[in-house]
C-alpha cells in the first residue's frame, strides 16, 4: 500500500502472548462449527450492498470479534458513523483486539511513533485492515528470524538468507534520493545470501480491499527510468502498466531504487500475498507479471500458503499457536461457512 516514511523494526526472540485468545486453540474446530453458539444477529450490521469476496471475508471477520474473540459490541466508522460487525468498538481496539500477538502490537506501536504511514483507527479497530493483517502475518518474522526465513524458504526459490532488517510500511529518506514520490512497502526484509550478496524483498499483503489505481507522473520521474535502466526488471523502460498494477509496480520500483542506492548486487524481489480467493488480486498479479523481463522477481502466495508455512515450521507452542489464529482469522473461512450459507439464504 504505497504511502511514505517508515523506520526499522528489528528482530527479537523473547517470548510472545497471543491477544484474545477466548476460546482455547484445540477447541477451535468444535466451537467454530457449532451453529448454536453464534448467529447472525450476533455478528452485528454488514455492509448494505457489498458483493462477492469482500462480502464474504466482512462476514468471517464479523465472526471472529464474535465467536472467536468473545466480544458483543461493534464499533463504528470514525466519518461516516456506520455500525459494522467487522470493527471493534474504540475499547476492544484499544485493548488490542485487533492483533493475534503482543509482537504484532508492539510493532504497529513502534512504527506509529515513526509518523505516517499507518493508519491508527483502521490498524486498531477495522477487522478488515490490510495492515493490521501484515503486521499480524509479517510480525512472525521479525518475532524470530529463523522462524521466518524456513517459513519462506517453503514458498519460493529465494536464497539461503540472513535476515539483517525487517521494517514495516518503509519508505526511505530523504525522498529524492529514491523515487521522490510517497511510496511506502507494507514489509521490507533486507538479507544476505550464503556469499554475503546483498539483496531486498519487498512484501505487498492484500485482505479484500482494492490496489491502488493511483496514478502518479511515473514515465516522467526520472527516478523510475533511472530504476528501470539499472535493474532490467521490466519489459518496457517506459514503464506503461495496467492502472490496477500501478501499485505493484510503485513497489517494486522502490524496492530496486532500494538496492541501487545501498549498493545491492541481488536483484530486487516484490512478493504479494492474498487471499485465495480473492479473484481480483490474482487478476492483478497476473497482469503485472507479464510486465516482467524474468517471473523470479515476483513471488505471488495465498494466505493460506503463508499460513501453513509458519505452521510447519513453528517450533514453540506459541509459534504453534499464533500460526494457527493467522490461518483461521485469515486463511481460512471455515468457521463462518454456516454463517454464510445462512447470510445468503
Amino acid at each position: 500500500m504505497p504511502r511514505t516514511s517508515a523506520t526499522m523494526a528489528l528482530s527479537h526472540t523473547r517470548p510472545s502472548t497471543l491477544i484474545g485468545e477466548a476460546v482455547p486453540t484445540s477447541d477451535f474446530a468444535s466451537t467454530h462449527l457449532n451453529p448454536a453458539l453464534v448467529t447472525l444477529e450476533d455478528l452485528g450490521p454488514q455492509l448494505p450492498g457489498e458483493r462477492g469476496f469482500p462480502k464474504r471475508m466482512r462476514l468471517h471477520q464479523s465472526w471472529w470479534r464474535s465467536a472467536v474473540l468473545g466480544l458483543s459490541t461493534w464499533g463504528q466508522l470514525p466519518r461516516q458513523g456506520r455500525r459494522l460487525g467487522s470493527l471493534l468498538s474504540a475499547a476492544d481496539g484499544a485493548a488490542g483486539y485487533n492483533f493475534l500477538a503482543e509482537d504484532a502490537r508492539r510493532l504497529y506501536e513502534t512504527r506509529r511513533l515513526k509518523g505516517w504511514g499507518v493508519e491508527p483507527d483502521r490498524c486498531t479497530k477495522n477487522l478488515m485492515s490490510s495492515q493490521t493483517l501484515t503486521f499480524n502475518m509479517l510480525g512472525t518474522i521479525a518475532h524470530d528470524h529463523a522462524w521466518g526465513i524456513r517459513s519462506l524458504g517453503l514458498l519460493s526459490a529465494l536464497p539461503r538468507m540472513t535476515i539483517e532488517h525487517v521494517a514495516f510500511e518503509y519508505g526511505p529518506t530523504p525522498l529524492a534520493q529514491y523515487l521522490n514520490d510517497r511510496t511506502l512497502i507494507d514489509c521490507v526484509i533486507v538479507y544476505r545470501d550464503a556469499h554475503g550478496r546483498r539483496g531486498v524483498v519487498a512484501i505487498e499483503t492484500k485482505l479484500s480491499d482494492r490496489f491502488s489505481s493511483r496514478r502518479l507522473a511515473i514515465t516522467s520521474n526520472d527516478r523510475y527510468a533511472e530504476v528501470a535502466r539499472a535493474s532490467k526488471l521490466w519489459k518496457n523502460d517506459d514503464l506503461e502498466t495496467p492502472p490496477r498494477a500501478n501499485q505493484l509496480l510503485r513497489c517494486h520500483a522502490l524496492a530496486g531504487s532500494i538496492g541501487l542506492r545501498q549498493d545491492m548486487a541481488l536483484p530486487p524481489i516484490l512478493w504479494l500475498i492474498h487471499h485465495a480467493d480473492d479473484e481480483s488480486a490474482h487478476q492483478v498479479a497476473v497482469q503485472y507479471r507479464a510486465t516482467l523481463r524474468s517471473p523470479d522477481t515476483f513471488v505471488v502466495s495465498t494466505i493460506t500458503q503463508v499460513s501453513s508455512a509458519l505452521i510447519f515450521e513453528a517450533n514453540s507452542q506459541m509459534q504453534l499457536n499464533w500460526a494457527h489464529r493467522l490461518m483461521q482469522r485469515y486463511g481460512s473461512l471455515v468457521g463462518s461457512a454456516y454463517l454464510s450459507s445462512r447470510q445468503d439464504a
